[in-house]
């Protein structure tokens, strides 16, 4: 094998929450649980300066409103003081947006957007209990991408481990004119309704790579943070490498033995995949 492979460690993109650990929607796959990893927008405009030392990127997420929106609009100008006036990149995760306006003022302040699309009209109820569709999503993408580079995210069996419509995300999001994607993998988590359930078969999403590779033979298709850890990590990355996938994030010890055993040229990166 030979070629090259973009491993990321995102230790210079410190995650931010808007909303703290808070989060009305309470997805299935999630339920808030991953916000209490995040920093409070709050703390971070309070923090003097120089407590960020080695922070060149910021993640700004928070919990979603019960209409799937991520309510960043109204701290825009927190981003902004941390971002673009600090000298900072700034990867924002807006959930849905509903007019042209706000994905204005979101470019506006954004180096990029991580979009999750799901392509299954079911599967956004089922997890979300959101009574929006596929074309929802379709239509958010395109505001945002008028004033902004967005990087869609599918999540391989976000219904509990079951396929989720990954196929039809793929194929829309490149016919919506996305150049890159970044998958990621349904993880089983403590607390939240699919805790009993079991990661998707490797099999299955070893096929949602070879489809995302062969739908982005010109593009870059990325294996983001959110996937499971352990053996299962292990056997995917090593898998991903052998499918050409262009850059794992926080890639198992395995993988990277695995490049170097079969000649890949390694770089790495230490921001969040997306920037």
């Amino acid at each position: 094998m030979t070629g090259h492979v973009v491993f990321v460690n995102p230790r210079c993109t410190l995650p931010v929450s808007v909303t703290g650990a808070s989060c009305q929607l309470g997805c299935g796959h999630c339920g808030g649980r991953y916000l209490q990893h995040m920093t409070p927008i709050s703390d971070v405009i309070s923090t003097p300066d120089d407590e960020h030392l080695g922070v060149t990127s910021y993640l700004v997420s928070g919990g979603c409103s019960p209409d799937g929106i991520v309510p960043v609009f109204e701290h825009l100008e927190s981003v902004r003081a941390i971002g673009p006036v600090a000298g900072r990149r700034i990867n924002m995760h807006v959930g849905l947006v509903s007019d042209d306006d706000s994905a204005k003022a979101i470019g506006a302040v954004a180096d990029v957007v991580s979009f999750d699309f799901v392509g299954s009209d079911s599967v956004i109820e089922s997890v979300y209990g959101l009574k929006r569709s596929v074309d929802d999503y379709a239509h958010s993408f395109e505001l945002l991408a008028k004033y902004c580079r967005v990087v869609p995210h599918i999540c391989v069996g976000l219904n509990g481990g079951l396929p989720s419509g990954e196929l039809t995300a793929l194929r829309m999001v490149r016919e919506l004119g996305a150049r890159e994607v970044v998958l990621i993998v349904f993880i089983p988590t403590a607390g939240t309704r699919f805790a009993d359930r079991t990661p998707p078969d490797l099999q299955y999403v070893g096929e949602v790579l070879q489809s995302a590779r062969s739908l982005f033979a010109d593009g870059v298709v990325k294996l983001g943070c959110m996937r499971p850890r352990g053996q299962y990590r292990s056997d995917l990355d090593r898998m991903s490498l052998d499918l050409g996938i262009d850059s794992i994030v926080l890639p198992h010890r395995e993988a990277v033995r695995h490049a170097q055993s079969t000649g890949l040229a390694i770089e790495w990166t230490k921001e969040c995949c997306a920037l």
